[in-house]
């Protein structure tokens, strides 16, 4: 042998390289996959903007509802006489609620 590669050598390091390269062009796929899963950039921009303004008006409702609510309770009407009230919160959602007033 006068330093060359023997035939054997070379089916074993082409076999290693096969194996590492088989398993990195999966992972390439598998992250692929999910950066096609997760949108465009300008769709999630879109869609982060979108959620931001909606937390806003919510944030900003229940502010006026809050300043409400003291105003209310400030007032010089007797508890007797206030007509009583609750807050109602849900996901995307606040109100005031009145009780029905019977006819």
């Amino acid at each position: 042998m006068t330093g060359g590669i023997s035939g054997r050598m070379e089916a074993r390091s082409n076999k290693w390289d096969d194996s590492r390269i088989e398993s990195l062009k999966k992972k390439k796929n598998q992250l692929e996959s999910e950066m096609s899963e997760l949108g465009s950039p300008r769709e999630l921009q879109r869609k982060e903007l979108a959620i931001s303004e909606k937390i806003t008006g919510l944030e900003k409702k229940l502010q006026y509802l809050n300043v409400e609510h003291v105003g209310l309770r400030n007032t010089d009407t007797p508890p007797g006489d206030r007509i009583p009230y609750r807050i109602r919160i849900r996901p995307g959602y606040i109100s005031v609620v009145y009780p029905r007033i019977p006819d």
